[in-house]
């Protein structure tokens, strides 16, 4: 798709100016075009002619080690927003109530200053204290359970040996 004509007779380019330039000078255009938001030798010596601005950049080396300490923060910040959208969608996408508080105390447990935004009513003193408890009873249901599942595998295995030795007689 090639790009749209331009309809006013004014900002049409029509009249073609050839010239020639030495090394040097055509050298510095090119350096003055690389720092600046013409995209072409022939644009910028338009601008030149028609005394039009020309924007030029330039880098402040100085700012090379804030710069790059601010990348690093905006790429750690961008991580953080990526977990949180995370956990976000993982707390809206339970249907359970317990979930979702165990999913709003493990966020005000890693940012406290969440605590009084989660609705949970409880006093930022008595946090850590109510992690520690639910985290202890989250274990115990997960070692019970754990331990569950190895009688039943148990009572499973002697079941199978009892019918294995059924078949041999």
């Amino acid at each position: 798709m090639g790009r749209k004509k331009i309809t006013q007779e004014d900002l049409l380019l029509i009249k073609p100016i050839r010239t020639r330039v030495t090394t040097v000078v055509f050298e510095r255009l090119e350096a003055v075009r690389k720092t600046s938001d013409c995209k072409s030798i022939g644009e910028l010596c338009r601008r030149i002619l028609s005394q039009e601005p020309i924007t030029v950049f330039q880098r402040d080396a100085s700012l090379d080690g804030p710069t790059e300490q601010l990348l690093l923060i905006y790429r750690e910040l961008k991580f953080m927003g990526h977990n949180i959208n995370q956990i976000t969608r993982s707390f809206h996408e339970s249907e359970l109530s317990h979930r979702k508080i165990y999913h709003a105390l493990r966020i005000c447990q890693r940012n406290p200053h969440c605590l009084h935004e989660a609705g949970l009513n409880i006093l930022p003193e008595h946090l850590k204290k109510t992690w520690d408890l639910f985290e202890h009873r989250i274990y115990s249901l997960a070692v019970a359970n754990f331990e569950l599942a190895w009688l039943r595998a148990a009572q499973f295995s002697d079941s199978q040996l009892n019918y294995t030795q059924f078949d041999d007689h």
